[in-house]
């Protein structure tokens, strides 16, 4: 039967709890063994164990971490490798997980680099304010770098592909070991001497393991770099490494190759801005041509219209033009005398004595004709008038006349009371509705509805918006019931969408 344990557990959740807890107790690790059963698995990732004369630990070194290596580690290499210790929950093996890996005498190499770089930055060796400027297109630079190898032949390709005018000396030198950094001196030392007969100075070599590059963390090597009077490029292996002799020189090139391309400018793209160059001054001297051309033209046309012929000419056409407007002038004024004078002769014939008394004695006869008209019909109307009246009168008794002037007298007054009554009654509805209009458009109204009326007590006034208050001011809500005292602990103003 199976236990009645409650901390029953599957292989799964032990494996993951036992992983949980080696994580947690280890932090990163150093271990320095030998290399054994080394194998590279098809998705990149190193297998191995690291073994001592007692023990030996599984070990896994996944792609991301062993990429920045140039080369594997083989079986029987006495290493040091950095991880966390771990456990494979599928098959349950404990592991050590290696994110970096170096030989095992490295680490008193990178100590002592990290000791002299310490030091030459502290006495301002490698300030960024004492690096110089590469010149822009060298005539002769001095090479200090074995005369074997890749590295040397990478360099002189790419210098005579790139810029063939460029004259290149090579100082011959061992750049692995013992006797490497004291020849790498005296090559610097022989180039400083000849003063500015180089522009600048490469020194480089290829790539291989840190011990090889020991003899590029010279410190005596370092001084002579900085007081080097040409600058001084360093390519000393691959990218990833990097020497003091890289960070004393005043330009460091992660290779050999890409050293050369720095210190060699592109011909084709010189060329090419040579053409750009030539294009421009080409443009730049047609335009200045052509202003010139432009200036002379102008001047040219100035000088013509200031000549004695073109004077003359210009102050005939200015007379002749005056002579014509004065003309113009002098027939208008003559034009506009003349019916002055027919306007003034004009009306001294409507006011002469004479022609006045024409004129009144013929109005006077005008207004005799219409008067007796006037009158004549005037007349006629009255006669109308009264031989009508005078008819009426005799075809209607003056009794029945009266008693219907009285019938409808006594009709009128029968009537009026009504009619005063009923327009009382419309009067008194009409105040009605404009009375209930006015009470519904009232405040108590809009108070009844749930609404407060809030009042400054001191000025006695409305408040209609939230910027006429602040905080713990006194208000007086008024309601359809009532009023209540408050003060203001928060302003807020609706949001706007």
């Amino acid at each position: 039967m199976p236990p009645t344990n409650p901390q029953l557990m599957t292989p799964s959740q032990l494996n993951r709890l036992a992983r949980d807890l080696l994580e947690g107790s280890f932090g990163q690790i150093w271990l320095e063994a030998e290399v054994s059963g080394f194998t590279r698995a098809a998705s990149g990732h190193w297998y191995f164990t690291l073994k001592d004369a007692r023990a030996q630990i599984r070990c896994a070194m996944f792609k991301g971490a062993n990429r920045a290596l140039a080369n594997p580690p083989i079986n029987g290499d006495q290493v040091q490798a950095r991880g966390k210790v771990s456990l494979f929950e599928a098959r349950g093996d404990f592991q050590f997980i290696i994110d970096r890996l170096q030989p095992a005498g490295l680490g008193a190499i990178l100590r002592a680099f990290e000791a002299l770089k310490a030091k030459l930055a502290s006495e301002g060796l490698f300030a960024a304010d004492r690096k110089r400027p590469l010149p822009r297109i060298p005539n002769r630079i001095a090479i200090v770098s074995s005369a074997k190898g890749a590295a040397i032949a990478d360099v002189l390709s790419i210098l005579g592909r790139r810029w063939p005018l460029l004259s290149v000396d090579l100082y011959p030198t061992n750049v692995q070991g013992n006797e490497a950094a004291a020849e790498m001196r005296d090559a610097l030392n022989a180039i400083a001497a000849r003063g500015a007969h180089y522009d600048l100075v490469l020194l480089t070599r290829g790539g291989g393991a840190r011990e090889d590059l020991l003899p590029f963390d010279d410190e005596a090597l370092a001084r002579v770099i900085a007081a080097q009077p040409q600058p001084v490029v360093s390519a000393v292996g691959h990218e990833i490494d990097f020497t003091i002799a890289d960070l004393a020189a005043d330009l460091r090139a992660p290779t050999p190759s890409a050293g050369a391309e720095l210190i060699a400018p592109d011909a084709v793209a010189v060329s090419q801005m040579l053409d750009q160059q030539q294009r421009r001054i080409r443009r730049g001297l047609e335009n200045h041509q052509r202003a010139a051309q432009q200036r002379q033209d102008l001047a040219a046309s100035r000088l013509a219209a200031l000549s004695p012929d073109a004077q003359l000419k210009h102050w005939r056409q200015s007379l002749r033009a005056d002579r014509q407007l004065l003309g113009q002038l002098f027939s208008s004024r003559l034009a506009a005398e003349q019916r002055l004078l027919a306007r003034l002769h004009a009306r001294v014939q409507t006011r002469w004595p004479a022609h006045r008394l024409h004129a009144n004695s013929a109005r006077l006869q005008r207004l005799n004709q219409r008067l007796s008209a006037l009158a004549e019909r005037w007349s006629k109307q009255r006669r109308r008038g009264i031989a009508t009246s005078f008819a009426r009168l005799t075809q209607v008794p003056l009794a029945n006349r009266l008693h219907a002037r009285r019938a409808i007298v006594n009709d009128t007054g029968a009537r009026l009371p009504r009619l005063l009554q009923r327009l009382q009654q419309l009067r008194s509805a009409r105040l009605q509705r404009l009375h209930q209009a006015i009470e519904n458009l009232g405040p108590n109204r809009v108070l009844a509805r749930g609404y407060a009326l809030l009042i400054d007590p001191n000025s006695r006034l409305p408040v209609r918006s939230v910027a006429e208050l602040t905080l713990a001011q006194a208000l007086r809500a008024r309601l359809v019931d009532g009023e209540v005292d408050l003060n203001v602990t928060s302003l807020r103003k609706p949001r706007r969408s």
